[in-house]
């Protein structure tokens, strides 16, 4: 069994009424949108079942997916794992990181979308925000 992810390319143009992202094709949307996905799964809370015949459960996690993959294109340059919000550069021989600056508001530490979360409460489907760090 394969897992399915919540949203796929045409879901996010919906989502968000835009293009494709720069730099992005279709199957590369795909791919962040099945992390995307992955991420709000992790957040579920244990015992939460998602069941595909439900068009309420699968409609809000399809927005929570779409608006987490749409956080990381703005936020992280398509990049789910965080490293280039985090870093300026990175090299690999004599291995240099350089450390962005912090954000006042501390969402360098943020991993899942504060728009996602929200979605994902409204529906009832976290009993309470969760805590992004």
């Amino acid at each position: 069994m394969s897992y399915q992810p919540h949203a796929v390319a045409q879901d996010y143009l919906d989502f968000t009424g835009e293009d494709l992202p720069d730099g992005f094709t279709e199957p590369k949307l795909n791919a962040l949108l099945r992390r995307a996905s992955l991420t709000v799964d992790g957040y579920l809370p244990r015992g939460v079942v998602v069941d595909s015949d439900d068009l309420d459960i699968a409609e809000t996690l399809r927005d929570a997916t779409c608006a987490q993959a749409a956080w990381w294109v703005e936020t992280a340059d398509g990049d789910p794992s965080g490293a280039a919000g985090l870093y300026d550069s990175v090299s690999i021989l004599d291995v240099t990181l350089s450390k962005r600056a912090s954000s006042s508001d501390g969402s360098d530490d943020v991993r899942i979308s504060p728009e996602a979360v929200g979605i994902l409460h409204a529906a009832g489907l976290l009993s309470m925000i969760v805590s992004h760090r």
